[in-house]
């Protein structure tokens, strides 16, 4: 993923060729663009950029502040509004609004996923800035008189002091979520920065002297309207957002399924800013059936990516490293089609989370109107929830699922998108502050169960929903859920359960595909031949697990198998120790 790598260096001494370095281990596309400045002696500042305008600049220099962005701002003609003098892009928005002193001011009011670096030449501090919800990762690491920060942790390994150690518990973590929680990394010393979070870094003491978060999800005020009234707001809040992320005469696609949120996206979009649709998925399941149905009703191309037991390992292992380790192998899906999505349209409009924040498919029980606590945050993440602490002020709101969107959303769903990032932007329009105000501002009960929600889809985009069927269900979401047409379905899956018939409802079949001859032989490498790295890190009772299990039974329990198999990847890359990765 485009982003930055940077060094403040110890006694004033940085060696260029370092930084050089990193930034060439998060450049993968010759259409990136990378620079590098260095504010005062002794820091460097690198950048690469994969989408960007001859017009607005991603790093900026006055003669007393410099500052560089990485990432979006949608909402910039608003907010420049508040200033006093002209600007015309997010670098200018930034600068003029800290010399105005404004800048937390302005921070609350920015629709925009990214990340800022700000330099203040008068008072050598340095400042990190993270979006609301920190959808653009910079990682951390300081130690003695050294700063290094780097958006992808292999950028770590440029620097010739950075010795990357491993953090043990994360690897548990990840074997049994599939992901790592709070703002822990790989390495140890390296932290991820957390949302709505600004650092101040003194360059002359060489220490961290202020971190704080400028907005926390209690900051989003009740508000008290009937279902109705609610019905009406979010349908048009749904429009907005999504219209929000489109920019003049641009082109867009979309990345279409068989679910409600990309399909809301594809209805949303003008028809003369749509470029066509994207669905991957084996050939004939319900998501490419039903992807099929929206885009000929919005009548739009239709791209569809087939995954087979051919296919599906082609740069499995690439999107592993490009990822950082942080998502499973099973859930990088388009590495292999990035190309495809280039070649249709530069930004493509993600439906990230929309079932969470609008479907409440995070919801549990009846959990409703109340705080995250230990309890709800160990249900979802066993003992691995005491690394992110749920009484963080940031999560100081009357719903759990600000906690899970920042773990299982930022952690895991967000890295998988950031796959595809390189190739065409990834806007998220559920993400939209108004929309996300709105939706948390009302009672739980309200969205439970997706009930607002698919009211809201109906009165918004009736041909889109009202005969179309969601693939969650089988049926058209403007029909009563048919108890008896549930039962049915569930028992014509009884066959695809015991492995006697395909399953077209997923839209691929791991389980079946890593048994193949092909994917049988390459787990063989990975787990039971070669370097086997991972039995260094891994618990050595698994180790043996892993080493005597017969590869063809790994259909128990595909997710631990894939999951070790990850980390074999992150750190066979990492140890430039390649060896059967294909």
């Amino acid at each position: 993923m485009p982003g930055f790598v940077g060094i403040i260096g110890k006694s004033g001494n940085v060696d260029p060729a370092e930084v050089k370095n990193a930034l060439k281990r998060i450049s993968y596309y010759e259409w990136y663009r990378v620079s590098a400045c260095s504010p005062v002696p002794g820091f460097i500042l690198g950048q690469v950029e994969a989408f960007y305008s001859e017009k607005e600049k991603a790093i900026a220099s006055e003669p007393e502040i410099v500052c560089a962005v990485d990432g979006e701002i949608f909402n910039l003609k608003e907010c420049k509004k508040k200033l006093t003098r002209k600007v015309t892009d997010f670098c200018g928005l930034i600068i003029q609004a800290y010399k105005e002193k404004k800048l937390e001011q302005m921070l609350l009011e920015i629709d925009g996923e990214f990340t800022v670096l700000l330099f203040d030449r008068a008072l050598s501090q340095f400042h990190i800035i993270t979006d609301r919800l920190g959808l653009r990762p910079l990682y951390l690491y300081h130690s003695g008189a050294e700063l290094i920060f780097s958006s992808e942790l292999k950028g770590f390994l440029g620097f010739s002091c950075f010795s990357p150690e491993l953090e043990s518990e994360m690897v548990d973590c990840f074997l049994n979520l599939g992901h790592l929680m709070g703002e822990y990394s790989w390495f140890k010393k390296v932290s991820l920065v957390s949302a709505a979070t600004i650092i101040t870094y003194d360059i002359t003491h060489k220490k961290i002297i202020d971190r704080k978060r400028y907005w926390n999800w209690g900051m989003i005020p009740s508000q008290r309207i009937s279902f109705s009234e609610a019905v009406e707001g979010l349908a048009e809040h749904l429009k907005t957002a999504v219209l929000s992320r489109l920019f003049a005469k641009e082109k867009v696609s979309v990345t279409l399924s068989g679910g409600l949120d990309s399909r809301c996206i594809l209805a949303a979009i003008p028809d003369t800013a749509c470029a066509g649709a994207l669905t991957f998925g084996k050939r004939d399941c319900i998501d490419i059936v039903l992807a099929s149905k929206a885009a000929a009703l919005k009548d739009t191309s239709h791209l569809v990516m087939e995954l087979n037991e051919d296919n599906w390992l082609n740069g499995r292992a690439e999107a592993v490293w490009r990822t950082d380790g942080m998502s499973c192998m099973l859930d990088l899906h388009s590495f292999q089609f990035l190309d495809s999505f280039r070649r249709l349209a530069k930004v493509n409009i993600n439906g990230f989370l929309g079932d969470v924040v609008a479907g409440a498919s995070y919801l549990m029980g009846n959990i409703y109107n109340r705080a995250i606590d230990a309890e709800v945050a160990g249900e979802h993440y066993s003992r691995f929830y005491e690394f992110d602490d749920y009484t963080d002020p940031y999560y100081d709101c009357e719903h759990i699922e600000p906690y899970l969107i920042a773990n299982r959303g930022r952690r895991l769903i967000n890295s998988g998108i950031m796959e595809a990032s390189g190739a065409a932007v990834q806007r998220k329009p559920f993400m939209a502050n108004k929309l996300l105000e709105f939706l948390f501002s009302l009672p739980d009960e309200y969205r439970v169960n997706g009930t607002l929600y698919h009211r809201a889809l109906l009165l918004a985009f009736p041909m889109f929903f009202r005969s179309i069927p969601w693939q969650k269900t089988g049926q058209p979401i403007s029909k009563p859920v048919n108890t008896a047409r549930t039962f049915l379905r569930k028992i014509k899956r009884i066959p695809v359960k015991l492995g006697y018939k395909e399953d077209n409802l997923e839209y691929q079949n791991y389980r079946e595909w890593m048994k193949d001859e092909k994917s049988l032989k390459w787990f063989s490498s990975m787990l039971q031949s070669g370097k086997r790295l991972y039995r260094d890190v891994v618990e050595p009772s698994l180790v043996k697990e892993m080493e005597t299990m017969e590869l063809a039974k790994m259909e128990n329990n595909p997710q631990l198998y894939a999951r070790m198999t990850t980390i074999e990847i992150w750190l066979r890359y990492l140890y430039e120790e390649k060896s059967g990765i294909c």
